[in-house]
């Protein structure tokens, strides 16, 4: 089969699709090892998405292709006419009239005088064969049959003015389909493992997460390991709130040991799921100041520990205290082999540093038990303490 006949067969829908699919492999192949290769990968996507419904699109085109009978037609034809006229000569010698009797049937020409002696002597006796619209008297009428209206004769297709051609080009045509199909199945496939695997392994990133979708796990932590301590100082604390508010939608929470990220009054909960002006799933805040703080910190340790509420502690004195309780129950619990199965996240951020014993001791306790701990400080400021972390930010 020709080029321009395959072309002819797919039309532009097709000659676009082939494109649309080799462009997104393209990309797909070319960014793999580039720094843009987020956005690149969308690019990918949306090519071979197109080309993916352009697949289709061809492929419709495509089956309704008519197979070219042009030629069978006209030797069908030809011997149809033929046998019309062979018929037609026969027809012409065996003309017989309604008034003939049976001896004007016979056909008595060349025969010798004592031949016909013999043919007709039969006949003599044979009663005259008379047509009933000749016969006298009162008729009886029958109902008659109507006959079946024969069917169309070869010479005259039916017409539909799609696309013909002969039937190996449209077997062709077919085959070079079911590729192209194939073909842009595995460019939009190809895109979209690429799309998630990108997602994945950003997903726990502090800073150049994706979107972030309610669905942290323990699976998503083996392909994306999080940074488990960090010092957060040139990233602003506008930045730092941003960032709490998005690890509530990933479905995690926080312990918040600090002044209010928030202007103005502290919202009570936090939405799960957020989407311009839609919002769903509220996670709650408890708020604790010098003299309202739990009386066990159990309570405050399994709020974080089950991810039933987010926790934010405004007094710098209680917040000591109740991370040092908080790391005597971690203790114990890393005894147990116990582990959280989402992230917890713990930030300090008091202007008065963290000790550096506390901080050793909860760095030590972060990995075994699933939490990350992020220390804020001023933009600018040098942390004497800032080759314990794994991330500055």
């Amino acid at each position: 089969m020709s080029i321009g006949l395959l072309v002819k067969a797919f039309g532009p829908a097709g000659v676009a699709s082939c494109i649309a699919w080799a462009a997104s492999l393209a990309v797909l192949v070319i960014c793999v090892r580039s720094v843009r290769r987020h956005s690149r990968w969308k690019t990918a996507l949306a090519l071979g998405f197109v080309g993916w419904i352009l697949a289709r699109t061809a492929s419709d085109r495509v089956s309704s292709i008519e197979v070219d009978r042009s030629e069978e037609l006209e030797t069908a034809r030809l011997y149809q006419k033929k046998l019309r006229e062979e018929m037609e000569g026969f027809a012409f010698r065996q003309v017989r009239f309604a008034e003939d009797t049976e001896r004007d049937r016979l056909d008595l020409a060349g025969l010798k005088r004592d031949e016909l002696g013999t043919v007709t002597g039969s006949l003599d006796n044979a009663e005259t064969s008379i047509p009933t619209y000749m016969a006298g008297g009162r008729q009886q009428r029958t109902a008659g049959k109507k006959k079946q209206i024969a069917a169309a004769s070869l010479a005259k297709e039916e017409t539909t003015g799609g696309l013909r051609m002969k039937e190996p080009d449209v077997l062709a045509a077919n085959r070079f389909d079911r590729y192209n199909l194939f073909a842009s199945d595995i460019a939009l496939l190809a895109a979209l493992c690429a799309v998630l695997w990108d997602y994945a392994r950003r997903f726990n990133r502090t800073v150049g997460a994706s979107m972030p979708l309610p669905i942290s796990s323990p699976l998503l932590q083996a392909v994306s390991p999080p940074a488990r301590t960090v010092l957060w100082r040139d990233a602003g604390r506008e930045k730092l709130r941003e960032y709490v508010e998005a690890l509530v939608r990933k479905g995690e929470t926080f312990a918040w040991f600090g002044p209010s990220p928030w202007h103005g009054s502290i919202p009570r909960s936090l939405p799960r799921f957020a989407f311009r002006n839609i919002m769903a799933g509220q996670h709650l805040i408890l708020v604790f100041g010098s003299e309202d703080l739990p009386k066990d910190a159990e309570f405050f340790f399994d709020a974080i520990w089950f991810t039933r509420y987010a926790v934010l502690v405004t007094d710098p004195c209680a917040a000591r205290a109740l991370l040092e309780e908080w790391t005597k129950t971690c203790r114990r619990r890393r005894a147990k082999r116990a582990r959280m199965r989402k992230m917890a996240h713990v930030i300090w951020a008091f202007d008065n540093p963290l000790p550096a014993s506390l901080l050793a001791e909860m760095a030590d306790l972060a990995e075994p038990l699933n939490f990350k701990l992020i220390v804020a400080v001023p933009p600018g400021s040098v942390a004497e303490t800032s080759s314990a972390f794994a991330e500055i930010i």
